[in-house]
């Protein structure tokens, strides 16, 4: 049973489901079961296919091909809606919106299916995740001001380790070498992980050893990468 089959087979006990602690009111026991697999075994099913998958944008197209172009697909999709079959026409109609993005009459349908699967949520941030889904497919991303993680209020109340790590996964991963690098770090010869000589230099050493006010600021973001000066 892997992470991506358990969702689909996982019932909580008749005793558990007369407890109100126990319904999918916070959460769900669709995404809680999958949790605890993420939790501990990892999120990786074991199936070598799943372990570096094509982004849904570049697989899309190949399965609307595939599938004979996006007429057919429709037409199965609304079949499958009428048969209430919402899991399966969302599976295909979600291929075609990946590889048509601007086709709207296949972003209509899949807005239809996401509407029932929400509406048969129990609990409402499975419930709201499809609702909102579902207006984007009508209607647009919503335009307007958005909310922002990173104001004055919000860094006070970090910890220095947690901006740190905050400071670390906001860097744009394209310049952290050149940050690294003016901070006096800059990054060992790939060779040197692979049984090559190291450089020379006595002063090489990994990102995590803290040398510099300025190295202390992205050592976070540069963090397990091994470095030289």
């Amino acid at each position: 049973m892997t992470i991506n089959q358990k969702h689909n087979v996982c019932e909580v006990p008749e005793s558990l489901q007369q407890q109100w602690s126990a319904r999918s009111y916070d959460g769900s026991v669709e995404h809680n079961s999958r949790a605890v697999i993420n939790r501990y075994p990892g999120y990786w099913d074991g199936n070598p296919t799943t372990l570096i998958p094509l982004s849904p944008e570049d697989s899309a197209p190949l399965y609307v091909e595939i599938m004979g172009g996006a007429a057919p697909i429709i037409a199965k999709g609304r079949a499958l809606y009428g048969e209430a079959k919402y899991g399966h026409a969302q599976e295909i109609l979600n291929k075609l919106v990946y590889a048509e993005p601007q086709n709207q009459e296949a972003k209509d349908l899949l807005a239809d299916v996401f509407e029932q699967i929400g509406y048969q949520q129990e609990g409402p941030s499975v419930r709201n995740s499809f609702l909102a889904a579902v207006y984007e497919l009508r209607n647009g991303i919503p335009t307007g001001a958005t909310p922002k993680s990173s104001e004055p209020d919000m860094i006070r109340a970090m910890t220095t380790e947690l901006w740190l790590d905050f400071f670390g996964v906001r860097r744009d991963s394209d310049k952290v070498d050149a940050l690294c690098r003016r901070a006096g770090y800059g990054l060992r010869n790939p060779k040197a992980r692979h049984g090559a000589s190291a450089p020379s230099d006595s002063t090489s050493a990994a990102c995590g050893v803290i040398n510099s006010p300025s190295a202390r600021l992205i050592s976070a973001s540069c963090r397990s990468t091994w470095c030289s000066t």
